[in-house]
């Protein structure tokens, strides 16, 4: 089922303060982030660039296991492996827009993951947090851990080999009732999904939906705190984001600008937003923002990165002065002091 159908459908639970998908109700709940696809990817490509493909491929291979693990289906219990993944994993990804087709294949002691026009890859092309993913889901969906040792591709076709390590994962994460509890959203005001399609905000395009016509994809919400756990990957995001936001939104009036970056955190699933313009600062208020399954603690910098990269439209000054999360609220204030003294 493609994101048109399940909005259609109303498998997205879209309020101003986040984004549930029920699409498959085997998995459970989640609460996703809807995130331009290739301003992450560019996220991505950056900290390779600078060498760093360890983080990229952890956080790649943390989210697959965390996220595989706690959403396991009870017929993961039953089944095979292969079967999990060939007749349950891959369609939902495909409907999702993760990729065209996926398929996995044993043989004595690998394992080979074939796909095509896969996120992110279709962006920057070949890294190392995709198929660590991979093999994050395999090993959190299955309890067999396998160990990543090659790939091959050849236009949007990529091949990817594993080896059965014989171990077991080591997996660690929240209790599914209290990620649910935690993300159980109540605010019902502001713009929200559907809402955006009406007045164009987003646009649909055929089975895909954009935002200025860049693919958003929904990403479960786990990935950003764990991105935000990384200091060389998050070194990059506020200049990638100044450049994706500065190519698509055109206006120089400070408050449209603002409002801009109200309703796009809102529809894309963050929480509602609520924006102070001082003459020298920007206050972000962000109410029951999503919370990860990791068990580390919930790091919001990756959203802070982000809007800091927004504000460089506004203010090239802006930087991030203080972030604080009470009673289901993150505040994030920016102002120019902050930004000049690094």
């Amino acid at each position: 089922m493609r994101i048109s159908e399940a909005l259609r459908r109303r498998l997205f639970q879209a309020t101003p303060s986040g984004i549930i998908n029920y699409i498959c109700k085997a998995m459970n709940l989640r609460r996703s982030i809807l995130m331009p696809e290739a301003l992450f990817a560019e996220c991505i490509a950056e900290c390779e660039a600078s060498g760093r493909t360890d983080e990229t491929g952890r956080i790649g291979y943390e989210w697959g296991l965390v996220g595989a693990s706690s959403l396991r289906p009870p017929l993961a219990n039953v089944l095979s492996p292969l079967r999990i993944m060939n007749s349950f994993v891959a369609p939902l990804w495909k409907s999702l827009g993760f990729v065209d087709s996926i398929e996995c294949k044993t043989n004595e002691n690998k394992l080979t993951i074939n796909s095509r026009n896969e996120n992110v890859t279709r962006c920057i092309g070949a890294n190392n947090s995709i198929p660590q993913f991979y093999g994050g889901v395999w090993n959190g969906l299955t309890g067999r851990s396998v160990k990543f040792i090659s790939c091959a591709h050849s236009g949007s076709d990529n091949i990817y080999t594993y080896q059965f390590t014989g171990n077991k994962p080591n997996i660690r994460h929240k209790p599914i009732d209290a990620y649910r509890a935690a993300n159980r959203v109540q605010i019902e005001c502001g713009v929200a999904l559907q809402e955006a399609l009406k007045a164009s905000f987003l646009e649909l395009s055929g089975t895909v939906l954009n935002f200025r016509g860049y693919r958003l994809l929904p990403f479960e919400n786990t990935l950003f705190h764990l991105c935000g756990d990384s200091k060389e990957f998050l070194r990059h995001v506020p200049r990638i984001s100044a450049k994706f936001f500065g190519n698509i939104v055109q206006s120089d009036e400070r408050t449209k600008l603002l409002i801009t970056l109200k309703t796009f955190l809102q529809v894309t699933g963050w929480g509602h937003t609520l924006i102070e313009n001082g003459n020298d600062y920007v206050t972000v208020v962000v109410y029951e923002p999503p919370i990860g399954f990791q068990l580390q603690q919930d790091r919001w910098d990756f959203l802070a990165a982000m809007i800091e990269g927004y504000l460089q439209l506004i203010d090239k000054r802006l930087g991030i002065e203080s972030m604080q999360y009470k009673g289901k609220t993150l505040t994030l204030k920016y102002s120019p002091e902050y930004y000049l003294a690094r």
